[in-house]
């Protein structure tokens, strides 16, 4: 067993267990995984050494980050994976996807950005840093809005994507990519992620039509996936006439017309913090999609330090006054946020009135499962011991990791 994988029992008032608010909970984790849940009887005494809470959770799992700080540049974060990591246990983030922006492959940020990549792939699923690595979300180089990001490279040749992905390897889960980009390539380069099992996730793209959508999904469902979509409403349009990817984010099922035969809605990630969408529109998107297919990133690039300043490919951003966004120095164009994971679980349970089960779903079963993360995303037996502890008042206790426990200091203990 490793030194980073624990033994600990975990009693607490209240659980989410198989997406349902349970009451009193004995949960035991054995060399870092999950042994045995249990509810806990009225009379039954609390072990000695047990770690007491009122809330446990599954731990959060954020698909969508582009770390918090660590380097001056935004780009170079992951350079220094460590301070991110320890930030994100500290907050209830068990376990993330590391986003990496590939800008044009030929440009020196695209060299850098490789390299970059080099290095995260030894980092995955190691233990005892905090937060546990657990892949690569690429955004990038196939876009076509770029929004925030450096430019692409919108006619990278099938081959050179081909060696891009072996390159990037099993560590490489999930990457946005603009289907009005792959017209022209007959989508090979989006089957060609859908045959390696890395989930293709249509974004960064407002010129994406009707059809370009439909031939995505259906070249996805060809290779047995399902589409997704980044960062909804965020570089992205609708229309009541002419639908584009947010019209299809919306569906929880597609009109009975032959075009729609056998595809499935796309799932669908939503920046959380209120300042990329409003609360109102995030309301809507979950009226209308069932929570398993909703998942709530934090597209974060920084910590909640108004004012702070970077870089980012090379251009200053600065974190608003308010502390809950970053944007492009000089604008008013949002380069990412500030927020957190229990940031959007205490704003889905508060304001938005979304039940503690339903937003433990959207914020770690749904993207797990998103991510072919089979081993997190739920308290069930033999899933590794990742859990958030709160209060009552959902004030944060701590992180549990494989068994080991990660308070507000963000170190273990």
């Amino acid at each position: 067993i490793s030194p980073n994988m624990a033994d600990c029992v975990i009693v607490a008032q209240a659980a989410v267990i198989d997406g349902v608010l349970q009451g009193p909970t004995f949960i035991e984790i054995h060399g870092g995984v999950i042994a045995s849940v249990r509810p806990l009887a009225a009379d039954e005494p609390v072990p000695p050494g047990a770690v007491e809470a009122e809330l446990a959770l599954p731990g959060f799992v954020d698909i969508h980050t582009h770390g918090l700080g660590g380097t001056p540049d935004v780009m170079d974060f992951w350079t220094n994976p460590g301070f991110t990591q320890s930030r994100h246990a500290a907050t209830g983030t068990t376990s993330f996807l590391a986003s990496v922006i590939f800008p044009a492959l030929s440009s020196p940020g695209g060299a850098a950005a490789l390299s970059l990549a080099d290095s995260l792939q030894g980092r995955v699923g190691q233990l005892g840093h905090g937060s546990v690595l657990e892949g690569i979300h690429a955004e990038g180089p196939v876009i076509s809005d770029p929004g925030a990001l450096a430019p692409g490279d919108t006619d990278m040749p099938l081959a050179a994507f081909e060696s891009f992905l072996d390159r990037l390897g099993p560590a490489l889960k999930i990457m946005t990519i603009a289907p009005s980009m792959e017209t022209k390539s007959g989508y090979a380069r989006m089957a060609a992620l859908s045959r390696r099992g890395v989930v293709v996730a249509m974004g960064h793209d407002k010129k994406a039509t009707h059809d370009e959508i439909v031939a995505s999904m259906r070249t996805v469902a060809d290779a047995g996936g399902r589409a997704h979509i980044t960062h909804i409403f965020n570089v992205s349009t609708f229309n009541h006439r002419e639908p584009s990817l947010v019209n299809f984010g919306l569906c929880s099922s597609f009109p009975n017309i032959p075009c729609y035969q056998g595809l499935q809605p796309p799932t669908v990630e939503v920046i959380g913090d209120l300042c990329h969408v409003h609360a109102l529109t995030i309301s809507g998107l979950m009226s209308a999609r069932n929570p398993l297919d909703v998942s709530f990133i934090t597209d974060a690039m920084s910590e909640a330090c108004p004012g702070a300043r970077a870089t980012y490919c090379g251009r200053p951003v600065r974190v608003s006054d308010s502390g809950k966004f970053v944007v492009l120095e000089g604008s008013e164009t949002l380069a990412g946020s500030c927020s957190t994971l229990l940031d959007a679980f205490r704003t889905l349970s508060g304001p938005l009135g979304v039940g503690v089960a339903a937003a433990a779903t959207m914020l770690a079963t749904a993207p797990a499962i998103r991510a072919g993360l089979q081993h997190v995303g739920s308290i069930t037996p033999g899933k590794r011991g990742d859990l958030v502890l709160l209060t009552r008042m959902h004030d944060f206790v701590g992180s549990v990791i494989a068994g080991q426990l990660w308070p507000a200091s963000g170190r273990a203990v």
